[in-house]
């Protein structure tokens, strides 16, 4: 899995920074999010109840993969500034099943390299 911190700024411009989620230990951080999942799959809501701090969202080690990309949901805006954390975060079982429970398939298909070309930092 893979947790999406969107962000856009005041010019349009869009950054990504992705975060790897493995089974492993429970995350405290991440149940609010999980605790707010409706129990079926429903429209789009906005809860303006849960408070969370998106960067207990990262892992201790900030080495990064960097890349230009797009949008992975509709309309897969292009010109994204993606920044993808190389050690991932773990989660629990049961939270991977919860969310799976909840939404069956949320990905699109792997695109084409299209001539880009990805950073690491070291």
């Amino acid at each position: 899995m893979e947790l999406h911190l969107v962000h856009r700024s005041e010019a349009g411009g869009l950054a990504v920074i992705g975060v790897l989620l493995k089974q492993g230990q429970h995350n405290a951080a991440l149940q609010p999010i999980w605790d707010a999942f409706p129990n079926r799959n429903e429209p789009e809501q906005l809860v303006n109840t849960v408070k969370v701090n998106a960067e207990q969202f990262l892992p201790k080690d900030r080495k990064v993969y960097r890349y230009f990309g797009s949008l992975t949901t509709p309309p897969c805006s292009q010109g994204v500034n993606w920044i993808v954390m190389q050690q991932p975060i773990e989660i629990s079982q049961n939270q991977i099943q919860r969310f799976a429970n909840l939404i069956s398939i949320d990905a699109r298909p792997v695109q084409p390299l299209n001539n880009r070309f990805v950073l690491r930092s070291s």
